[in-house]
Parts: C-alpha cells; sequence; structure tokens
C-alpha cells in the first residue's frame, strides 16, 4: 500500500470511530424570512381561452394572448382580426 492510501485509510478510519461531538455541531441562526411571493394576476387568452399570468401574456393585433397563441401568430404572421 502506498503512503497516499495509507494516509488516506487511516484519515477514513479516524473519522468513523470520532464521537459525533467532534464531527458535528449544531448552531441556532438568525435568518430574515423570504420575500412574500409577489402574485399576479390571471387573463384569459382572447385567441385561445387559456388562463395566464400578466407576465406571461402578450398584446397581439390588440389582444391579450397567451405565450402559445403568441408564438403561432407570430411564426405564421397570422394575426387575428379584433374580437
Amino acid at each position: 500500500m502506498d503512503h497516499d492510501l495509507k494516509a488516506t485509510v487511516e484519515f477514513h478510519g479516524r473519522i468513523i470511530k470520532a464521537p459525533d461531538d467532534e464531527l458535528l455541531s449544531a448552531d441556532t441562526v438568525q435568518i430574515p424570512p423570504p420575500r412574500k411571493a409577489q402574485i399576479h394576476p390571471t387573463f384569459g387568452c382572447q385567441v385561445c381561452g387559456e388562463g395566464f399570468t400578466e407576465i406571461c401574456g402578450r398584446t397581439a393585433s390588440g389582444l391579450a394572448v397567451c405565450m402559445d397563441c403568441f408564438k403561432k401568430l407570430t411564426e405564421r404572421n397570422a394575426w387575428p382580426e379584433r374580437v
């Protein structure tokens, strides 16, 4: 067994045999609570009717549309007539 491997095995053996209080510690910490989640209003897509949050929607030809409809409309350049 070479020196590095022998030292590693001995080190691991000391860790395995060590009492828990020598290896681990637990302390109480003070951390601020997480920020409150921002809630966005839900809208209905004026093309397919699917609900989407305000920040996930787009405006196309004056209509509020979901992202899927927006992608389809922009890929085909097929803007719907205003309702």
